[in-house]
């Protein structure tokens, strides 16, 4: 999420696979995971920054005018609505950061294996279009 933020159009990230369903085990298990992992070698994960930004854009919409990283869609009524793709990330991040990242907890409501994120994503997309051309949940992010 901190390399969307940068809003660098190219950003590349490589991490250690990370198994998110370990954290659901015993303590014990853990451990000996722990202990396995560093005595053997690491998984990796390549992610391209310029991927994800695409398939954001594609999901509002946004590949008619790539030039200023703004587009449009059709609104409910049929009508061209404007969108600031920079502007649409920024509220993607914040409400990834609502249903919880390895930094801050979820809330309550919002739990991610619950399809929360799922959730919110579909309603901002559906609310997006209702707005005004300079209305988004981030100011300035």
């Amino acid at each position: 999420m901190l390399g969307l933020v940068t809003h660098e159009p190219h950003f590349t990230i490589l991490r250690e696979t990370v198994n998110f369903n370990s954290f659901s085990r015993g303590q014990s298990e853990n451990t000996l995971k722990q202990v396995k992992k560093f005595t053997k070698e690491s998984n990796f994960q390549l992610l391209h920054l310029s991927v994800l930004r695409e398939y954001l854009a594609i999901e509002f919409c946004l590949l008619g005018n790539q030039g200023n990283g703004n587009g449009s869609a059709n609104g409910t009524d049929g009508a061209v609505v404007q969108y600031d793709l920079e502007r649409c990330i920024d509220d993607f991040v914040f409400m990834t950061f609502l249903v919880g990242n390895d930094f801050l907890p979820h809330l309550p409501a919002l739990d991610i294996g619950d399809n929360a994120f799922d959730l919110l994503f579909g309603l901002y997309k559906d609310l997006r279009t209702t707005w005004g051309p300079d209305a988004y949940l981030v100011d300035r992010g």
